[in-house]
């Protein structure tokens, strides 16, 4: 059974979800944006395992005459998928899709950083998502809080910088006291402590 076949046969025995997407031709400018879009789906109705391993089969099997841009296109576009956790966690509205994603997602999946600020999806979450989604992806792999963005900045400064005041509690419990001591060079907690001190937050009710 073919991608495509397998797509429509899945189809078939399930309702519409209902949609409000605005129709745009799809092409190589915005493949990144729809491909976000189109692996949410696919986890959504249960087809990104069915899809996923067939994607060398396709680009093996398109026509002779291509250039080989197509054979970009298809690459460019599975690798752009894999950030559908990003996707997903940007609106406070997703947080039953996020929660369903992550039952399909591997903790290296969790890992997996974008490339304009090296953000993993628990980044994003810190910048424009809620409390559980940040919560849900620290149990499915609780090394996220230590892992740095590209200018070497760590969740729970993060939280601070976009001073979401609702996340100290999640992400100060959850980061390990050595990643933010000496032991580590202490630029963590040296840059936690001066974001405090800028914020004027302190004390035990700042993080209890």
């Amino acid at each position: 059974m073919t991608v495509f076949e397998a797509v429509e046969h899945r189809q078939t025995t399930m309702d519409v979800i209902p949609s409000t997407v605005v129709l745009e031709v799809l092409n190589k400018y915005n493949y990144e944006d729809w491909s976000e879009v189109v692996k949410s789906y696919l986890v959504a109705r249960n087809l990104w395992d069915v899809v996923k391993p067939d994607v060398n089969d396709d680009q093996n099997s398109l026509p002779g005459e291509s250039d080989g841009h197509d054979v970009e296109c298809y690459k460019l576009f599975f690798n752009a998928i894999e950030l559908a956790l990003h996707y997903a966690v940007s609106s406070k509205d997703n947080e039953e899709f996020v929660k369903d994603m992550l039952t399909h997602m591997s903790k290296e999946d969790l890992e997996r950083k974008e490339s304009s600020c090296g953000w993993t999806a628990l980044a994003q979450a810190i910048a424009s998502g809620t409390p559980k989604m940040v919560q849900w992806m620290i149990d499915e792999n609780d090394s996220l809080p230590h892992i740095e963005d590209n200018v070497h900045t760590i969740p729970i400064v993060m939280v601070l910088n976009f001073q979401r005041m609702d996340l100290v509690y999640i992400l100060y419990h959850a980061t390990e006291l050595e990643v933010l001591s000496d032991l580590k060079g202490g630029k963590h907690g040296a840059a936690l402590i001066s974001r405090c001190i800028k914020m004027k937050k302190a004390g035990k009710t700042f993080v209890y």
